[in-house]
Parts: structure tokens; C-alpha cells; sequence
């Protein structure tokens, strides 16, 4: 296992294409580390929140007792876990949707087949290239991550549970990106293709249910469960008068976003196959 990962973080290509972002990024005017949006996500909902709550009750200080702490806390919990799925989802398309698509427009794409290496080592390399940066910020900053979610009164389950279904987040979108990528003839088709998607996975689903659901008596929603959003819904609110659908969520939706990221993976592995068509 461990020389696996060794030889995935030593693949040609994601060495070359890493090097290439870290150059373009040092040669900003104005240069923001990337890990300091991930920061910003799961500390800012918690100082905006509680100045907006300071201000509002700055006429009456005895409003801060147990009841207005919780509501607080439960109101920043919910943003900063929302905004942690919009920062992946966003940073993992745009990591990956350019990887392919650029080759052609830079007119380097003839270089990176004719190479020695093979198209799923090609492969292997881009995808690393997106999702190595995204899931090492993600765990590296997984104390932090427990020490906010412990403050926001969240078990040690529910801490888990979001890290997981957050993995299996970046890695379906950086598929679906390198897939758009792979199989689009411009990075801006490949972008919007991605967008699309993601935007239906995250706010289409609930649409569709919510009508089905105003037309329909004891209607049971279903393409919520490809929506990592109702994922987290699920870990967060999920309780004993919970209906069991809503319950499975947390459970199913990841297993379903892993099913086809791994169905993506295979399709990748053939498109890949045929670089040389390309």
C-alpha cells in the first residue's frame, strides 16, 4: 500500500503538472497560501455569527445564557459545514477540469501522449495532480477540524463521519472534472459541463423531490441520495423521530457517490485508452 502511494506521488506527470501550479502560483503579485481558505471556512461563520449575535443582544447581555449559546453554536455548525462542501466541490473541479482540456489548447497535448508512459499512468498522474493537494489540506487540518466541531457540540462520530463523506466528495468531483476534461474540446466546455453537474448533484435534486413531493401524498425523495448536502443534513439533524430515509442518508449517498466514482474511475481508464485516437 505504502509503495503505491510512493509511486503515485513519484508518476512523471504529477510532478511535472504540481511543479508547473506551485510556479504560476509564486509568480502571483499577491499570493494567498490555498490552505488559508480552508481556514477561513471553519473559523469565519464562527466570528461572523458571534458578532452578528454580540450586536443583536448587545442591549440586553443577560440573552446570553444556555439556550441563545446552543442556538449559536448549532448556527455556526451548520454554515461551516455547508461551506466546507461548496469549498471542495468548487476547489476540486477547478483543479481538475483544466487538465486535459489546457493540454489541447496549449498545444502540448501531442508531447503528453506521445510520451513513454502509459495512458493510465497519464491518467494516474492528473488525478493526483488534483486530488493529492485537496485531500492532504482536508487531513491535514483535521485536528482543528475536531477541535471546532467538539466546540459546536458535534460527537466524535458526526466529526468522522463529515471528514469521510468530505474524502469521497473531492474524490467523485475530481473525476467528474477529469472526465469533462478528458472528454471535452475546450477547458470552458469542460468547466461548464462540470458546473452543471455539480450544481444538479447540490441544488437540482432538492428541486425535483420538493416538486414530486408537492404533488404526491407519502412521497419518499430519492435523488437526494446523490446529494452530499443531504449527506450532511443527515449527519447533523438526524435523530430518533427522524424518518428512516432521511436517517440512511448519511450512509447511503456516500456509498452511492463511491459507486460511481468508481464506475468513473473505469470509464476513465477507457478514454484513456484511446489518448493516442484522440
Amino acid at each position: 500500500m505504502i509503495g503505491q502511494i510512493k509511486s503515485l506521488l513519484e508518476n512523471p506527470i504529477f510532478l511535472k503538472d504540481f511543479n508547473i501550479r506551485k510556479r504560476r502560483e509564486s509568480r502571483k503579485k499577491i499570493r494567498i497560501p490555498g490552505y488559508i481558505g480552508y481556514l477561513a471556512v471553519l473559523t469565519a461563520p464562527m466570528i461572523i455569527i458571534g458578532m452578528f449575535y454580540v450586536i443583536v443582544n448587545s442591549g440586553d447581555p443577560q440573552r446570553w445564557g444556555g439556550h441563545m449559546w446552543d442556538e449559536f453554536l448549532k448556527t455556526a455548525m451548520v454554515i461551516t459545514v455547508f461551506l466546507q462542501l461548496i469549498y471542495f466541490i468548487f476547489k476540486s473541479i477547478t483543479f481538475s477540469f483544466p487538465l486535459f482540456s489546457s493540454e489541447r489548447e496549449q498545444r502540448t497535448y501531442s508531447g503528453l501522449i506521445s510520451s513513454m508512459m502509459s495512458p493510465k499512468d497519464i491518467l494516474r498522474g492528473k488525478f493526483m495532480v488534483a486530488f493529492y493537494p485537496l485531500f492532504l489540506e482536508l487531513t491535514g487540518f483535521l485536528p482543528l477540524f475536531v477541535g471546532v466541531g467538539l466546540l459546536f457540540k458535534l460527537t466524535i462520530v458526526q466529526i468522522l463521519a463529515i471528514y469521510i463523506i468530505n474524502v469521497i466528495v473531492i474524490l467523485f468531483f475530481t473525476l467528474l472534472g477529469l472526465y469533462c476534461s478528458l472528454t471535452s474540446n475546450s477547458s470552458s466546455k469542460a468547466h461548464s459541463r462540470a458546473a452543471f453537474i455539480a450544481g444538479f448533484l447540490v441544488l437540482g435534486t432538492l428541486l425535483i423531490d420538493g416538486l414530486i413531493a408537492s404533488l404526491a401524498h407519502d412521497f419518499i425523495p430519492f435523488t437526494v441520495f446523490l446529494n452530499p448536502g443531504a449527506a450532511f443534513a443527515s449527519v447533523l439533524f438526524s435523530s430518533s423521530y427522524s424518518p428512516t430515509w432521511f436517517s440512511l442518508l448519511a450512509l447511503i449517498c456516500p456509498i452511492l457517490l463511491l459507486l460511481i466514482s468508481f464506475a468513473l474511475w473505469q470509464i476513465l481508464a477507457f478514454e484513456a485508452s484511446r489518448l493516442p485516437d484522440r
